[in-house]
């Protein structure tokens, strides 16, 4: 008989015999009176990530590998910390999950390289058995997004994982109005303005304004901005829809360096607006 506190496997996904071991209760998921089918479908609804996983316990990994399948979402897991950090570096993931990396400097390095090498500002969960409230907390302040410490339920696991997410492509809409160098932004009338006059604006573009605006500076994949636009239809939209969007955006806000702004598609990983601190000589007399 299976404890149920260990996830259950179905017939087409098997994993080694050990993960069935009683013995593994003190560091995966735990999953009491959990109903798989009914956890998928109350997550229906919420965006599907593709999510970049590493750790040496493949027990720990597996296990999250199969919560994550079950809600909709992709994971990839790498080996090793290399491997890991070269996918984050070239590709886009919404989500990046650090598991136990056989020390807790091993943990902290590869997410110290994230925040401070690779630069990115992608949502961080470091999994862990560490108690230790030090040591969470110095998780937490050398970048991550939340740390979670195993065991713990595969409902509630899923529930932190997409409210972040959900908090990292937040739009403030309660915010009336608000003030972007030459560009403001009327919120509840859903109007924006450069340079004082009125810009012509489709409701999409509106939205995609806006969401650029509240993420200046932050790395968004192209997924998060089909998904914060057009809601659940986001698979449904073309990438080259996208794009006609995000060209009548720049071009009517005026998102070019001259006007000390910066709107960079990045290859196989996304968007980003840029505020420039100075438009240089040569950018003003262009």
């Amino acid at each position: 008989m299976v404890d149920k506190h260990v996830l259950v496997l179905n017939d087409q996904q098997q994993a080694p015999r050990q993960i069935m071991s009683t013995r593994l209760n003190e560091h995966v998921l735990s999953t009491p009176e959990v109903d798989v089918k009914s956890a998928h479908h109350t997550l229906g609804n919420t965006m599907h990530m593709r999510i970049a996983m590493v750790g040496d316990d493949r027990t720990q990994m597996f296990l999250l590998r199969r919560a994550l399948l079950t809600a909709g979402h992709t994971p990839e897991y790498y080996k090793t910390s290399s491997e890991f950090l070269d996918a984050v570096n070239h590709f886009s993931f919404e989500v990046l999950i650090i598991g136990t990396l056989g020390s807790q400097a091993g943990e902290l390095e590869v997410l110290g390289r994230v925040r401070g090498v690779l630069n990115l500002t992608v949502p961080v969960i470091v999994v862990t058995t560490e108690r230790s409230e030090d040591w969470v907390v110095n998780v937490l302040r050398t970048g991550a997004d939340d740390c979670i410490v195993l065991p713990v339920g595969q409902s509630e696991f899923l529930a932190r994982l997409e409210a972040i997410v959900r908090r990292w492509i937040h739009v403030p809409t309660a915010l009336r109005s608000f003030r972007a160098g030459r560009i403001t932004v009327h919120v509840q009338s859903r109007r924006i303005l450069v340079d004082d006059e009125p810009v012509e604006l489709t409701s999409k573009d509106f939205d995609l304004a806006l969401f650029l605006l509240h993420n200046v500076g932050r790395l968004v994949s192209r997924s998060q901005i089909l998904h914060a636009i057009w809601g659940r239809r986001h698979q449904l939209i073309r990438s080259r829809t996208l794009d006609t969007h995000m060209s009548r955006v720049r071009r009517r806000l005026q998102l070019v360096e001259s006007q000390g702004w910066r709107l960079t598609a990045v290859y196989r990983r996304g968007y980003r607006l840029e505020r420039l601190k100075k438009a240089t000589k040569e950018q003003l007399e262009e």
